[in-house]
């Protein structure tokens, strides 16, 4: 059975996790918003137990979580936890862009060596190639320019990889964002809709509530007026 994704991204950055974490991880990676019941319920594991494991991993953010009254014992406070994927993210895509300097730097260390003795296969770079009149210090023999190494092609495929994954990854980091920004305004949309709704209400149950008053201050004079009336008869 394959590792699930997030373990795997962690195993490459070289964070380890026992097997109880793994498993929890690989819960919230299916699904978001589960009860930390439900997971020490699949775990066998008393809720404080669970919620410990949880609690450590939120404590790297790794997780999230969001708490409810519970609404049976209002005291209680039930926790529902899922995975940080935004967060896991980013912490990979700093991972690769490290990676990447680190291969780059390699890179460059390997192509400062521009001059090599075919006879006795030493490698100089260009000043101590030119202090030497171009020579081996060695055996004498003129140096020559060097040719790629398979280092040489094997870091600037890994580093041509990278440049593509990064971008890769931080185009669609990019649309995850834009699709959350735009599902935020379509909810303060619907919201501001709402409370338009109801102030409309409000403003138009107190116009008829006015009206009303109006309607009964009148009733009640024409009332005054012929009782008064009908006295003076």
């Amino acid at each position: 059975m394959a590792a699930p994704k997030v373990i795997t991204m962690l195993r490459e950055i070289g964070v380890e996790v026992d097997e109880l974490t793994e498993r929890i991880l690989g819960m919230l990676e299916r699904k978001e918003n589960i009860s930390e019941n439900v997971v020490a319920q699949k775990l066998k594991l008393k809720i404080n137990e669970a919620r410990k494991l949880l609690y450590k991993l939120n404590s790297i953010g790794l997780v999230t979580y969001i708490k409810q009254r519970d609404p049976d014992k209002k005291w209680w406070y039930l926790y529902y936890w899922s995975l940080d994927k935004n967060k896991l993210r980013d912490i990979y895509l700093q991972y690769k862009k490290a990676q990447l300097t680190k291969k780059k730097q390699q890179l460059l260390d390997e192509k400062k060596y521009v001059f090599e003795c075919i006879n006795c296969q030493k490698k100089f770079i260009y000043e101590d190639a030119l202090e030497n009149d171009f020579s081996c210090q060695e055996c004498g023999n003129i140096l020559t320019g060097t040719k790629p190494t398979e280092i040489i092609l094997r870091l600037e495929t890994e580093i041509a990889n990278l440049y593509e994954e990064i971008s890769r990854r931080e185009r669609s980091g990019q649309r995850l964002k834009t699709i959350k920004e735009n599902k935020r305004k379509v909810e303060d949309a619907k919201e501001d809709r709402k409370i338009e709704l109801k102030k409309k209400r409000e403003t138009k149950k107190r116009a008829e509530a006015r009206k009303e008053a109006r309607k009964n201050a009148v009733a009640e004079s024409a009332k005054k007026k012929f009782n008064t009336s009908k006295k003076k008869r």
